[in-house]
């Protein structure tokens, strides 16, 4: 599965070129008011294969496209639209948008 999610402003913004932590907080917000649960197992237990140490998301997100492209030294400024995929080899993954 995978979805291009596109966001528009009326009121210009900024973001700082480390905005990857906050992104990935906010798709697991999203997930938790989909499905608390599968947030919940996702976030503490994840998916496990035998033999493996290590947690398995299926899950990944791509960089943000800001409209129009503006930087200075401190991020993108001036930004109405952002752009990202988001992509899951489950396709029972569910997101509800609320903006």
């Amino acid at each position: 599965m995978r979805i291009i999610i596109t966001a528009i402003s009326e009121q210009p913004s900024f973001f700082p070129y480390n905005y990857q932590y906050a992104l990935h907080s906010a798709i697991y917000s999203l997930m938790n008011e989909s499905s608390a649960e599968y947030s919940d197992f996702l976030h503490d237990n994840g998916y496990v294969k035998d033999g493996i140490n290590k947690k398995f998301k299926f899950f990944s997100f791509s960089k943000l496209k800001f409209f129009p492209k503006k930087r200075d030294r401190e991020g993108f400024y001036n930004v109405k639209k952002i752009q990202f995929v988001f992509t899951s080899s489950i396709s029972s993954v569910r997101l509800s948008f609320c903006i």
